[in-house]
């Protein structure tokens, strides 16, 4: 078994018979959400995703856990790449996802959890910014928390993460969308979220190519609180990722 990559939360290892092997870098109850999801997902979906093979909790091998899957072909959608060919398709991908029925996973309650990313990140900056910037993050906040547009929402099924990276592509084909460790049901608008990494123009198509009903306002906030997401992984799992974190907050506050 080889590492052939690594997430904020999990490294990936391909196995000698060549499954894909995601081990979790510490306790993660989102493997299990993960692998039952795609069961369920499974041939229901207008792009492949993975086909799981197996999970374990915990075990001498994997003691945080880990979750394998049959191999997709292609290769992560990459930012240098003239991309906007494959907005429409993620678009209409969206369609048919946020249309799935609802017994899929837990609901993600969006109020509790930003009190919970509020609670978890803003107590452990109080010594690793300034005065002036906690102020700012502070500032902004009250501002969400009082936001009861963020609470405005059809509930439907998300990818949760749905950036370039998990897009993958062979031959100018869309060939699967992977890492659902973060599938939920909650508010559509977060999937719209991440596709402003490959620009307005692309984050726009893919909202021209879908059905549904789009508010720019929630994209915004949900573009942020990816943000938080990042901040309180690396203050509490990955000490080395915390000045990007900062880095990534600071520039969309």
């Amino acid at each position: 078994m080889v590492q052939i990559g690594e997430g904020l939360s999990y490294k990936v290892c391909q196995s000698d018979d060549g499954l894909i092997i995601r081990a979790a870098k510490y306790p993660n109850p989102a493997l299990q959400i993960e692998f039952e999801a795609l069961k369920k997902l499974d041939g229901t979906l207008p792009i492949p995703v993975p086909t799981p093979a197996w999970y374990t909790s915990a075990s001498d091998d994997y003691p945080y856990g880990a979750v394998a899957f049959e191999q997709l072909p292609g290769k992560p959608l990459q930012p240098e790449i003239d991309a906007i060919q494959y907005a429409s398709v993620i678009g209409e991908f969206l369609v048919v996802l946020h249309q799935q029925p609802l017994d899929v996973v837990p609901v993600t309650d969006t109020g509790q959890l930003l009190r919970t990313l509020h609670a978890t990140t803003m107590h452990q900056l109080e010594s690793r910014v300034s005065q002036d910037m906690l102020s700012t993050m502070q500032n902004w906040w009250d501002d969400v928390l009082a936001d009861k547009q963020l609470l405005d929402y059809q509930p439907a099924l998300c990818h949760g993460d749905l950036w370039y990276e998990n897009v993958l592509v062979e031959n100018g084909t869309i060939t699967g969308i992977i890492d659902w460790e973060n599938v939920t049901i909650g508010d559509p608008m977060m999937d719209f979220a991440p596709q402003y990494y490959l620009g307005e123009d692309f984050a726009q198509a893919v909202m021209d190519a879908y059905h549904g009903q789009i508010s720019l306002h929630r994209i915004q906030r949900w573009r942020q609180i990816r943000e938080w997401c990042g901040m309180r992984i690396a203050l509490h799992h990955d000490p080395a990722e915390f000045d990007d974190a900062l880095s990534k907050i600071v520039g969309i506050i």
